[in-house]
């Protein structure tokens, strides 16, 4: 198993640099047939902290509601006049404007939301994924962070390919030093 970063630097909207870190995981065929036997693609690598993302996506799928909304709620009285707020045909003319909107409000908040997450799926790095940060601080911590999720992923790629057998692995004992303040709670 092989990853391959790519680094590129860019601005965004409003001019920032941007740092992008595009990633990538090459597999040989035994480890593509032991992914797909044990279906480990839907497995998340690494879960980032992003308290504000949601809050993130809501923020810009209102406008996008509002605003289709009010095109398609225009649309109709151009088409069919005030006529389409007659009360025999109101209900109609908003539930569908309101569908309408709420379908193109929630494809806003979905893309956002998958092009700015910063988790880690194992499909994300099988197709290969970009992934942004604000700073080369930011890009360089999560090349560590991308590191250790490969090498788990890897662990458990090598584990699956055993998978039956027997083994052996020889544990450490720690001394006092090391053990002290730890607690060891069973429920």
């Amino acid at each position: 198993m092989n990853l391959f970063y790519k680094r590129s630097q860019g601005r965004n909207i409003f001019n920032q640099p941007v740092f992008t870190l595009a990633a990538k995981v090459e597999l040989n065929p035994e480890e593509r047939r032991i992914l797909d036997k044990y279906k480990l693609r839907t497995g998340k690598l690494y879960t980032a902290e992003q308290p504000t993302l949601i809050r993130d996506c809501i923020t810009i799928a209102m406008p996008v509601f509002l605003v289709v909304f009010l095109m398609i709620l225009f649309w109709f009285i151009g088409t069919f006049g005030l006529a389409a707020l007659a009360p025999r045909s109101f209900p109609s003319v908003m539930i569908l404007s309101g569908g309408g909107a709420v379908v193109a409000a929630a494809v806003i908040a979905f893309l956002y939301f998958h092009f700015t997450r910063q988790s880690i799926y194992v499909t994300d790095l099988i197709n290969g994924r970009k992934f942004n940060c604000s700073s080369v601080m930011a890009l360089v911590a999560f090349e560590q962070d991308m590191e250790k999720a490969v090498s788990c992923f890897a662990y458990v790629m090598e584990t699956s390919a055993l998978w039956g057998g027997k083994q052996q692995r020889t544990i450490p004992v720690f001394d006092e030093k090391t053990m002290s303040g730890t607690r060891f709670q069973y429920s």
